[in-house]
C-alpha cells in the first residue's frame, strides 16, 4: 500500500469510545479509543481518485452518546 492508496488520521479522545471513520472511496474503519491515548488509523482507498475527500467520524461513548464530525480534506500528490 503506497501513500496514494491510503489516508492516515490521528485520533484522540478524552473518554473511552468507539469511533467509526468513513469517506467516499475508502473502506470504513471502526476502532476503540482509550481515554487520552493517540491512535493512528489508515483508511484504504477502494475506488475514486477524488482530490477532495469528505470524512465522517462518529464517536459513541459507553453511555450511548453520539458525536458526529464532518471534515473535508484535500488530497496531495
Amino acid at each position: 500500500m503506497n501513500a496514494k492508496e491510503a489516508l492516515s488520521l490521528a485520533l484522540r479522545s478524552d473518554e473511552a469510545c468507539r469511533a467509526t471513520i468513513s469517506a467516499r472511496g475508502f473502506r470504513t474503519v471502526t476502532i476503540h479509543l482509550k481515554p487520552g491515548s493517540r491512535r493512528v488509523v489508515k483508511l484504504r482507498r477502494t475506488t475514486s481518485r477524488a482530490r477532495s475527500i469528505a470524512l465522517t467520524i462518529e464517536a459513541r461513548d459507553a453511555a450511548g452518546n453520539l458525536r458526529t464530525l464532518r471534515r473535508s480534506v484535500r488530497a496531495v500528490g
